[in-house]
């Protein structure tokens, strides 16, 4: 598998390197497991029927782009010998067409190669209700987990 590394210099041209592949983001919607996408949905915008980058900022989608860089201190800060960088970039496999953005690498000193961090800045009810099984431990979402597990892969 060859993985291109293509560096973001601005929102269009990041935009412009992921309109025809499979993004993490939005995988899920494969398995009609996204809750904001479908499969439909994914198929219109990447064949073009569809400008998936129509649409505005909606305020949860603005809210984690806001808070990202708190949440990415706040880990450096309770995993001070961890060193946690924006890599900036936009990872793709051609081949596949799957591609990512990944939020942050994290560096553990106690651990070979790197971590990928994805944030998510969840309204605490919302988090409640579907971020928690019924024992109150925190569950995945399986969209998320298809998200990280593709930012992995890459």
């Amino acid at each position: 598998m060859a993985v291109e590394t293509i560096p973001i210099t601005s929102r269009e041209q990041w935009h412009a390197a992921r309109r025809k592949d499979v993004t993490a983001s939005v995988a899920a919607a494969v398995l009609n497991a996204h809750p904001y996408a479908t499969a439909y949905a994914l198929w219109a915008e990447k064949t073009g029927k569809l400008d998936e980058f129509e649409s505005e900022e909606t305020v949860a989608m603005e809210r984690g782009r806001m808070l990202e860089p708190v949440a990415l201190a706040l880990l450096a800060e309770r995993k001070p010998l961890w060193r946690v960088e924006q890599p900036g970039v936009y990872l793709r496999d051609p081949a596949a067409r799957l591609g990512a953005t990944p939020d942050a690498y994290a560096y553990d000193p106690e651990r070979p190669g790197f971590g990928v961090v994805q944030v998510k800045s969840v309204e605490a009810s919302v988090f409640r209700k579907k971020w928690r099984d019924e024992g109150g431990e925190v569950d995945l979402p399986l969209w998320i987990a298809v998200q990280a597990i593709i930012e992995a892969h890459l």
